[in-house]
């Protein structure tokens, strides 16, 4: 039997709305994958940015800082988690609004 002939008419309404926001939604998360997020450290000693396909694309390191390399590879690694959890927070609230205000109980 094929798919969807024997579903209730609300069930097909919420399968046109989730394919619709699904669209909408990779049309967003492919939006995200050119932007930039910015991560900083040290009082903006140090900055790393990332693309929404996580990948570190600019580290910047104020010549202000100097010898302490610990103290500095420290900041580095907080300014690029900064950055990434932008990235990834933005992707997780898009996907999330996806399925918010579908009613997708009789589906499965």
């Amino acid at each position: 039997m094929p798919l969807g002939l024997n579903l209730p008419k609300n069930s097909k309404k919420s399968l046109t709305k989730m394919a619709e926001k699904m669209k909408e939604m990779q049309n967003q998360l492919a939006s995200i994958e050119e932007k930039e997020y910015e991560g900083t450290a040290g009082g903006g000693e140090v900055k790393v940015v990332a693309n929404g396909k996580l990948r570190i694309t600019k580290v910047s390191i104020s010549k202000k800082l100097s010898g302490d390399f610990e103290a500095i590879e420290d900041l580095v690694q907080v300014a690029a988690n900064e950055a990434l959890g932008k990235a990834i927070d933005e992707k997780e609230r898009i996907s999330n609004s996806a399925t918010s205000g579908l009613d997708i109980k009789g589906l499965f």
